[in-house]
């Protein structure tokens, strides 16, 4: 009877297997993997919504419907200001948009200008479409819903739907990268996408924190990481930089405005120099300096704004009005960013430590990629030694908020391992879903305050230690 019951047992499993595959479909069709990863995104724009009605409903702190809390405020306020007020004065934004009172304009000065105008830029598309029915339908009804002001239900909605738009492009370049250039299979590369977006601190910050630079910045990282390697192959095959070099500027500018710190992302130039040099492409590459300058609007804007607000081209805006942050560039804590029980950004997100191992046992896979690999470990290393080196490292650690610019990094890493597996793969893929399920259940400890949150005690120590004397 055991006997029996044993492989009737394994039929069924393989019968259920078998009825989900079919029900998905042939995952080697890149349509398919794209509607997953559209479910995906549609999935999280109404987890966000959710999270944002409870905020509203529950929250004694920020009791209002808005997809940009926290620093995501200050992110956003240039478009309601620059296109409805004409004018750079965020006090009376923040007062009747978001509900600050005084004491908090005190410190005004300083956070309305320390915050880069990328996510602005990003978000102006969907700002522009949200005010252009917002005045009509607010002239039309007179309904308070509609009002015209930058924060009413329809710009929340739409600027959601914009940010979730951007991570749906981030999942379906990333698609392209692994199949197309790494020659990974449809579904490794699905299982790679998955685990590297929805079983990390991603999907975490895409759903509570999705106006923050987090969302926008890995899309631009991501096009300018794409951008590069299209460059590189129209330079070897085609003898001629064409348009992804100039896409490829124009994406660097708006990660750097979105977040300085993707400035170390300038070593993907680096290997395009020397390859021009290889191919004998250098003169065209000088040649289209006009229009390299060009593509880098966002950075002249982003000057130009620092010019009117502080007087001076680069000011040091983590040293502004009344509050000081430190960078200990001497005494990085970059064993404790990695590893610390506090933050450590490999310890609360075991994906990530995967997707490494995994690109390291494979580096000979890149092939004529490892230029690619080679650049993106120098940016790897400076952004961790910038982060380590803030007076504040373990809020950019913890929940790896960091560090999600390399998310498809981590997706390569993984899509190789899966790929390169044998006999194990199977236990990779149980492995997988065991740390994306810790880093599941570890977040949600997290926002509940279940866990030592030392996010608290950093905000405390700011309010002490930051003040200049």
């Amino acid at each position: 009877m055991t006997v029996e019951t044993f492989p009737t047992y394994l039929r069924q499993r393989e019968n259920i297997v078998a009825r989900v595959l079919a029900f998905v479909g042939d995952l080697e069709d890149h349509r398919r993997r794209l509607r997953i990863y559209l479910a995906l995104a549609a999935i999280m724009y109404v987890a966000a919504l959710g999270m944002m009605a409870s905020k509203a409903l529950f929250s004694k702190t920020e009791a209002r419907f808005d997809f940009a809390p926290s620093d995501g405020k200050f992110y956003y306020q240039y478009l309601p200001s620059a296109v409805i007020d004409h004018d750079l004065d965020f006090r009376n934004q923040l007062r009747d948009g978001w509900g600050y009172e005084e004491p908090y304009s005190i410190n005004l000065e300083h956070d309305r200008v320390k915050y880069p105008i990328g996510v602005s830029l990003s978000l102006l598309p969907s700002f522009l479409i949200a005010h252009g029915l917002s005045v009509p339908l607010y002239a039309m009804t007179g309904m308070k819903m509609f009002t015209p002001n930058g924060y009413t239900v329809l710009y929340q909605l739409l600027n959601l739907g914009a940010m979730m738009v951007l991570s749906l492009a981030t999942m379906v370049m990333v698609d392209g990268l692994l199949t197309r250039t790494f020659r990974i299979s449809g579904v490794n590369t699905l299982l790679a996408i998955l685990a590297a977006f929805a079983g990390t601190a991603y999907i975490y910050h895409t759903v509570r924190f999705p106006g923050m630079a987090h969302v926008a910045d890995t899309f631009w990282v991501t096009a300018t990481t794409c951008c590069a390697v299209a460059t590189v192959r129209r330079m070897r095959e085609e003898k001629m930089l064409g348009a992804p070099w100039l896409i490829m500027v124009f994406c660097f500018a708006m990660a750097v405005v979105t977040r300085p710190t993707s400035v170390v992302f300038a070593a993907l130039f680096v290997p395009i120099a020397v390859i021009a040099v290889q191919e004998k492409l250098i003169g065209k590459l000088v040649a289209s300096l006009p229009f390299t300058l060009i593509a880098c609007w966002p950075v002249v804007m982003q000057l130009v704004f620092w010019k009117t607000v502080f007087g001076v081209w680069f000011p040091h805006t983590y040293s502004h009005g009344e509050f000081h942050e430190p960078f200990y560039w001497s005494h990085p804590q970059l064993l404790n960013n990695l590893i610390s029980f506090k933050a450590g950004v490999l310890l609360y997100n075991p994906v990530w430590l995967l997707a490494i191992i995994g690109a390291i046992v494979n580096y000979q896979s890149f092939g004529r990629m490892t230029w690619l690999f080679a650049a993106t470990a120098v940016s790897v290393c400076g952004l961790w030694y910038i982060n380590s080196a803030w007076w504040c490292w373990p809020l950019s650690a913890y929940p790896g908020r960091g560090f999600l610019e390399f998310s498809w990094l981590s997706a390569v890493g993984i899509g190789l391992l899966l790929q390169h597996a044998t006999a194990a793969k199977r236990s990779i893929i149980y492995l997988l879903c065991a740390a994306a399920l810790f880093t599941g259940v570890l977040f949600a400890a997290y926002d509940l305050k279940l866990i030592p949150r030392y996010v608290d005690v950093l905000i405390e120590q700011a309010q002490t230690e930051l003040r200049k004397t």
